[in-house]
């Protein structure tokens, strides 16, 4: 994104690319209580610029998360945080998930994950689009999500919304993929200015993340 479209950005501004086959940015967590570990009382905001070029039915591609790397030295669903993009009838739908610890006797075998989506989304293409996600743990009615500047509805599913704490271990921070770098994960587009906030951040703040010239596209 640069002006004159999107004027907060400086024109020789620069974004990744990812060609959605796995490729992903990684970065290690420096350990227990670190920055990036969140657990219940934790407020938590994850915000980025996305640019999505393609979305497949079905399909759950990663902005940003820690843990679920696929690395053999942490259990495969500890996946404390992550923003997300979800494909709902066709639309761009974003998404916030994590896991908390499994017990037996729950029906479900997806009982220990926790995901909410909004209820529109944005269509892939060359926009632009600004998204946002806040809640904090333990707290299941303080989600709150953002296209554009502009508060979206959503939803809880698979386990549903829940006081219960994440699990955090020190598995990794990656920016465009999960599970090892597989491809059904792996976000293909461009991503820029990605954030993530120790508190939740309100309408007012996020409102004034998203300017653009020429007014706002409209949302699926």
């Amino acid at each position: 994104p640069r002006p004159p479209e999107y004027p907060d950005f400086a024109t020789d501004n620069t974004a990744v690319k990812l060609d959605g086959n796995g490729a992903y940015f990684a970065l290690e967590d420096s350990g227990l209580q670190s920055p990036f570990d969140f657990t219940n009382g934790d407020g938590i905001t994850l915000e980025a610029w996305a640019q999505l070029d393609q979305l497949h039915t079905n399909e759950n591609v990663y902005i940003i998360s820690k843990g679920r790397t696929g690395s053999n030295k942490f259990a495969p669903d500890n996946q404390n945080w992550a923003l997300r993009i979800r494909e709902m009838k066709g639309q761009a739908c974003i998404s916030f998930l994590f896991a908390t610890v499994p017990t037996s006797g729950k029906a479900k075998s997806d009982a220990h994950w926790h995901r909410w989506t909004s209820s529109v989304g944005f269509r892939p293409g060359k926009t632009w689009h600004h998204i946002a996600i806040s809640y904090r743990f333990g707290d299941p009615k303080s989600i709150r999500g953002w296209i554009d500047g502009r508060p979206q509805d959503g939803g809880w599913d698979m386990g549903g919304a829940t006081a219960e704490a994440p699990v955090v271990d020190n598995d990794a921070i990656w920016i465009g993929s999960s599970r090892g770098g597989a491809a059904a994960n792996s976000f293909r587009g461009s991503l820029d200015a990605i954030a993530i906030t120790r508190q939740r951040l309100d309408d007012a703040v996020l409102k004034m993340r998203y300017r653009r010239v020429g007014g706002e596209e409209e949302l699926a």
